[in-house]
């Protein structure tokens, strides 16, 4: 917001608009607004004088006798269902007049359901001590809705205590100052009770989010009818320091967290406006699982920002724990990990545990192989990594999968670790040499795509792949015989002039990919009626008992396979 920025705030009853300075205090004599009362347009500074009257200048009291008054009281609250002791032994109540008491009691009765009105003042009995006929009668001439007034009694009694009706002509003037029309500010729900707290300096946080918080000036009005709990939050300790945490997640973090945390319309706004439920829970438990702390926690963050999607009780506490725990998986480690993969972090916990139970006892693979390609854990146990380990298993063609020199190992987890070498500060490192298994051969592309990678690379043979032809010997011989009975030597070489995909270039033909994929699916079926349908269950801690029978048959079938 520029330094001397004004609105216009126009009379109900007058063309003339009035100036008015936005960093100025606003008091009830110089700023006309429009007020109504009965759907009549009236000026909220006659009716903003008389509340203020009648709030400093109660009625003096009868001369009934005090004894008289009391008892007639506790009748009274007794009758709603109230404990008197709990409400008149109330520190702010002790010296108060009880027939000042009984006349707030009869006030608040009008607002105030019966049903809901002992309770109420159980939780909060200050409210008897506040001059509720005045605040009534203030904001019913602004024109808020009788809904309004008795939301803002049942659901934020200390904002009555705590504030007073000239405080609520300041706050709404300055409402209309910024742009907002009077059926923007009044409704059934009444939204500005941040704003009257006495300490809330709504002007300096409008001028924050002008300035720092991008936000433009006709703009400014929107913000706070959407947003009207920004404009009570300090800005050195809340809004500023959380901007910069969210302005520093990165270039990238505006795509990936729109809707969630980014709007188009106004930028990270949306994200302190949700700071509360969106983030600080995040914050919190990252900060008690890492050693770092705070700092660290916002670091991981800022590398991963796609973790502040995750629900923290039932995804990311648990998958942190596990993570940290009993995979070991610490420090900078964890960095490079999440920073391959952040959607770990998204994951069911049981599935995250089931993937790394399978890699662990069933593959014989280890941490290294895991950080030199962190998206293993994101493909499906039961669909991809389960059913391709048991096939090349059962086929005898583990020896592609477990010797990484023949698809760039190196190189895999080179790219892995990118991220996480990046992240500054000592958090990175370089990436693993340690690792024995090719999971992103055993996990990338479809079952077509994968199979027609396997039949490539077992045509090569020792050469090109390192690995034994033998078990595909027999499909790709019945394949080469159906196509020479099919085409003969004519046909081949008619064939051969035509333009082939890859992987028909590479001379392998249609019947060749079907009598594999025909020799998959078997197995597929076979996977699926043992541990398909359960794996995600039986490779944890807590299924693996319950699924004991069907885990002795897997490790049975693969043992002394691999």
């Amino acid at each position: 917001m520029h330094k001397h920025m004004s609105f216009v705030a126009h009379s109900g009853t007058s063309a003339v608009g009035t100036k008015v300075d936005v960093h100025r205090s606003p008091t009830a004599c110089n700023i006309p607004v429009v007020a109504r009362r009965n759907h009549q347009s009236c000026s909220i500074v006659p009716a903003l004088r008389y509340c203020i009257r009648n709030e400093r200048s109660p009625k003096a009291p009868s001369a009934r006798p005090a004894q008289d008054v009391t008892t007639s009281l506790a009748e009274n609250l007794r009758a709603l269902g109230a404990d008197p002791q709990v409400i008149l032994d109330h520190p702010d109540l002790r010296a108060a007049d009880a027939e000042l008491l009984t006349s707030s009691l009869s006030a608040l009765s009008d607002w105030v359901p019966r049903r809901s009105l002992g309770a109420l003042l159980e939780r909060h009995p200050p409210l008897l001590t506040a001059p509720l006929g005045a605040w009534a009668d203030f904001l019913a001439s602004f024109g808020f809705q009788r809904l309004a007034i008795q939301e803002l009694f049942l659901n934020s009694p200390d904002v009555i205590t705590s504030s007073s009706v000239y405080r609520a002509g300041q706050v709404f003037l300055f409402l209309r100052q910024l742009g907002l029309r009077n059926e923007e500010i009044v409704g059934p729900i009444f939204r500005w009770r941040a704003l009257l707290v006495e300490e809330a300096d709504y002007q300096s946080a409008a001028s924050f989010l002008a300035s720092e918080g991008g936000v433009p000036d006709e703009l400014l009005p929107r913000v706070a009818s959407t947003y009207p709990g920004l404009l009570a939050a300090p800005v050195e300790g809340e809004l500023r320091p959380r901007l910069q945490f969210l302005k520093g997640l990165g270039p990238e973090a505006s795509r990936l967290l729109r809707g969630f945390l980014w709007e188009d319309w106004c930028g990270w706004i949306h994200g302190l406006a949700n700071w509360s439920t969106a983030v600080a829970p995040k914050l919190v438990a990252l900060e008690d699982l890492l050693p770092g702390g705070r700092p660290a926690a916002e670091a991981l963050l800022r590398e991963v920002p796609e973790a502040l999607k995750c629900p923290p009780e039932s995804r990311l506490v648990p998958n942190l724990r596990l993570l940290t725990g009993r995979m070991g998986i610490q420090g900078e480690s964890l960095f490079v990990l999440l920073c391959g993969a952040p959607a770990i972090l998204s994951l069911p916990p049981e599935q995250l545990e089931s993937r790394w139970v399978f890699l662990l006892e069933a593959a014989n693979g280890s941490k290294a192989d895991l950080l030199a390609y962190p998206p293993y854990l994101l493909a499906s146990l039961s669909k991809v990594t389960g059913p391709r380990f048991f096939y090349i298993t059962l086929r005898g063609l583990t020896s592609r999968f477990m010797n990484r020199a023949f698809n760039g190992g190196d190189a895999v987890a080179s790219e892995s670790g990118r991220r996480g070498r990046e992240v500054g500060a000592g958090f990175g490192i370089a990436g693993s040499n340690e690792y024995n298994l090719d999971l992103r051969w055993l996990c990338e592309g479809s079952d077509d795509e994968w199979l027609k990678r396997m039949a490539l690379e077992q045509r090569a043979g020792p050469g090109g792949g390192g690995w034994s032809a033998a078990p595909l010997a027999l499909v790709v011989g019945m394949a080469g015989e159906a196509r020479t009975a099919s085409h003969g030597q004519e046909g081949a070489k008619e064939l051969a002039g035509q333009q082939q995909p890859q992987w028909q270039e590479a001379g392998l033909v249609k019947e060749e990919l079907l009598l594999l994929r025909g020799d998959y699916d078997e197995v597929l079926s076979e996977w699926d009626s043992l541990l398909g349908w359960c794996c995600d269950k039986a490779f944890t801690e807590r299924g693996c008992k319950r699924f004991e029978e069907q885990l002795s048959l897997f490790y049975l079938l693969i043992q002394g396979r691999m």
